[in-house]
């Protein structure tokens, strides 16, 4: 009942979203008219918030999927490597704010993956977006896609040059509703990585982590190349 209840009421929450940002999206583009600097830095900081309580809403809703075991997953075949930079290149406005310095890097001869394309964007986007969010002002991010030795996984890595964790932080991250509190990071739902951790099993892949404290973090998941239909 409870689940049914996130469900309903986070479905009722996102159906007005769309119009409202639509509409949000005309007035800074000057549609209803001219715009002062005081209002352009009033309209999107409600455009931010906008942004926040869909990607709760968003959260909301996969999580009670995936608690029902309704979490579709439709597989095709996926070149990882073009996926992984159109997202890297999605989010560099993001990273650009803080100064951040985001690299790509992606190895040579990546076949394709049987995956299903928008949910391994979501994961990759999650893990990207919370690197943001933890590395400080000037920071440095890369995110690489490369084959591992044995050619039968296709490892996905992002690091970071935030500020790191303890292994005990490390070893909770990825359950609901736990994130790590830092003076950098903006808080959220703690939804992202338990949601991305049920994709990449979903596919059959794993997802960890490998930090030290003040010497930054990398997150990776792995994806079988030959992971059936």
């Amino acid at each position: 009942m409870k689940s049914d209840f996130v469900a309903n009421v986070s479905h009722e929450i996102r159906s007005p979203m769309a119009p409202m940002k639509d509409s949000l999206s005309l007035l800074l583009d000057g549609t209803a008219g001219p715009l002062t600097e005081k209002q352009r830095r009033f309209l999107n900081i409600l455009g931010n918030n906008m942004d926040r309580l869909i990607r709760l809403v968003n959260d909301l809703l996969d999580l009670s999927k995936i608690q029902a075991g309704e979490m579709e997953i439709k597989k095709s075949p996926v070149k990882l490597g073009r996926l992984t930079e159109e997202v890297v290149n999605s989010l560099h406005t993001y990273a650009d704010r803080k100064r951040i310095e985001l690299t790509c890097n992606i190895g040579q001869g990546l076949p394709e993956v049987n995956c299903d394309e928008d949910r391994i964007s979501q994961v990759i986007i999650n893990l990207l977006m919370n690197a943001v969010k933890f590395t400080p002002e000037g920071g440095k991010i890369s995110v690489s896609a490369q084959m591992m030795p044995r050619n039968d996984y296709v490892e996905i890595s992002v690091r970071d040059s935030g500020p790191g964790m303890s292994r005990g932080e490390a070893d909770i991250l990825f359950n609901r509703f736990k994130q790590l509190v830092t003076p950098q990071a903006v808080k959220g739902t703690g939804l992202g990585l338990s949601i991305s951790k049920a994709i990449v099993e979903m596919h059959g892949g794993q997802i960890c982590v490998e930090s030290e404290k003040d010497k930054g973090s990398i997150f990776k998941f792995t994806l079988p190349v030959d992971s059936g239909q």
